[in-house]
């Protein structure tokens, strides 16, 4: 890889960490480096099962892996739906699901005051923002993700969806049914949602009570 290129990835993943605090979805790393989870993640999902590139990376943020890996790609909850269909339905009555609309239909003085508390400069429209579509929407600028030319899987990448909180998914519904579950991030962790409840965004965030209310009916051995 030209150095040029190593040092742009350097500095543009040290701009990331800047800006920590700010509510940025999950995988924001994947996001500025434009690599794939799988670069990082021994799941081609995500989670916290680490390949040695990744281990190398979270112990020291200069070293960006060399190249990405083959990985999934975002699919939208309408793939997701037609094996996972009582989780879907569930989550369809929760803010997640509305979180793309808010951005655009939502009061404006308590969007701009969100805005403040993340960091974030409004010069127009949350909606058009970067840094507010990042956690309203799904795999935003990552391969398959928000947006999407086309308007039906654009529409179902418009929400925190799914692959949010499960990684990205082709990989998984292109699977055998026997072999499905190595391909997609079960059971997210608390960390991955803080990625965007932060302590300034979400004061009151509690991980156990949100995993039970506030996603999508759990099954029993959950």
């Amino acid at each position: 890889m030209p150095t040029k290129t190593i040092v742009t990835r350097i500095v543009a993943v040290s701009v990331m960490l800047s800006l920590a605090g700010a509510a940025w979805a999950f995988p924001e790393v994947a996001r500025t480096t434009k690599m794939s989870c799988a670069t990082c993640h021994a799941n081609v999902a995500g989670g916290a099962a680490l390949t040695d590139a990744g281990k190398a990376f979270k112990a020291d943020k200069t070293k960006v892996p060399a190249a990405s890996v083959e990985g999934a790609e975002y699919v939208g909850n309408g793939k997701c739906k037609s094996c996972h269909l009582k989780e879907y339905k569930s989550w369809q009555t929760l803010d997640h699901a509305k979180a793309m609309e808010t951005l655009k239909s939502g009061d404006a003085a308590k969007l701009a005051d969100m805005a403040t508390k993340a960091g974030v400069k409004l010069d127009g429209p949350a909606s058009d923002n970067a840094a507010c579509i990042g956690c309203h929407s799904v795999g935003y600028l990552l391969a398959g993700g928000y947006p999407a030319a086309d308007s039906t899987k654009n529409a179902n990448l418009s929400a925190v969806g799914c692959e949010d909180c499960h990684g990205p998914g082709s990989k998984h519904v292109a699977a055998e049914k026997t072999v499905k579950k190595d391909f997609i991030y079960g059971k997210p962790s608390e960390a991955m949602c803080k990625q965007c409840h932060t302590a300034t965004m979400s004061p009151k965030f509690d991980f156990a009570t949100y995993k039970t209310k506030g996603v999508h009916e759990l099954k029993t051995a959950e």
